[in-house]
């Protein structure tokens, strides 16, 4: 996952990710994206720090992902 800031492009930070990521949402109030990958797991990577902080399982496959509500 590459993170890149709007008021400074040429400041970027790369996160790896285990698996090719599916899709991806953001959570603007904790600075949380999430990312559905093929390994069919959902990764939470908090973009302030560039670190995966979390996964959870999923079923095969999983569709693309959307932040109901975030509790880190």
């Amino acid at each position: 996952m590459l993170i890149v800031d709007l008021n400074d492009p040429a400041k970027q930070q790369v996160v790896p990710l285990p698996a090719k990521a599916i899709s991806v949402d953001y959570h603007p109030l904790s600075g949380t994206a999430l990312l559905s990958c093929h390994d069919q797991r959902v990764y939470l990577v908090d973009t302030v720090v560039g670190a995966v902080i979390r996964s959870i399982g999923t079923r095969s496959d999983p569709d693309p992902v959307a932040v109901v509500r975030l509790e880190v």
